[in-house]
């Protein structure tokens, strides 16, 4: 049986010209099977034109690429722009204890000092030992309470300030993650770029969105149509 050799279509034996496409037939090979050869069913449905299943992958995939393009684009805009926050870029140390309770340490012996001569002159300068000895049980007091309540403050302060050191370390880290993920983002864009190029001219501008694809694809998949055009028809 001949067929066709442009459009694929089944001829018969007395056909001078196709009845598709109207090409004139070659008498080359009729009778031995040698005019045309069947068509391809896997690669083609006999009209020159990519299989129904071909087509529905094609689409797929161009709609994949676009979904993707769009995504990574979006992420180096947000992230590729510059820094997430002003200020330091570094990774910076937690603040130590000593560095918020030094100064309760300096102030320890000046009040210890203080309230010494402080209770002499209440006491007129006494120089008994029961004077000494209560001057300095009094200033131990002092440098005690000086001592506690500097440490607690202390505490509070550092523990407020590595917050805002923590926190300030976990945009910097996740920043770094960013700029890591953004060569292997460019490099995702760039191929997305290639497989919307390869497909792009399968599609009418007006149709190169999600959505439309989405409704080509499954009219392709529900009805008899096949070909983007056939489908568009449709679908006005």
């Amino acid at each position: 049986m001949a067929y066709c050799s442009k459009c694929g279509t089944e001829l018969r034996d007395d056909d001078i010209f196709c009845s598709k496409c109207g090409s004139k037939v070659s008498g080359d090979g009729r009778g031995n099977g040698e005019a045309a050869s069947a068509p391809d069913e896997g690669n083609n449905d006999g009209s020159g034109q990519i299989s129904k299943d071909m087509l529905i992958r094609d689409l797929t995939e161009y709609k994949r690429a676009l979904s993707e393009k769009k995504v990574l684009e979006s992420k180096l805009r947000e992230y590729g722009a510059g820094g997430l926050f002003g200020g330091s870029d570094q990774i910076l140390r937690e603040h130590t204890f000593i560095k918020f309770y030094w100064h309760y340490l300096v102030a320890a012996p000046i009040t210890f000092i203080a309230v010494m001569f402080f209770v002499m002159i209440m006491g007129v300068f006494a120089e008994s030992a029961a004077m000494i000895y209560a001057s300095y049980v009094v200033a131990m007091i002092a440098v005690a309470i000086v001592l506690l309540v500097g440490r607690s403050k202390a505490l509070i302060a550092q523990s407020e300030a590595n917050n805002s050191v923590l926190e300030h370390n976990k945009k910097i880290r996740d920043r770094m993650k960013e700029k890591a993920l953004d060569d292997v983002a460019k490099e995702k864009i760039a191929r997305a770029r290639k497989v919307i190029k390869k497909y792009e001219d399968l599609i009418p501008v007006k149709y190169r969105n999600e959505s439309s694809l989405n409704m080509i694809i499954r009219q392709l998949k529900i009805t008899d149509a096949k070909t983007i055009d056939e489908v568009i028809a449709k679908m006005k």
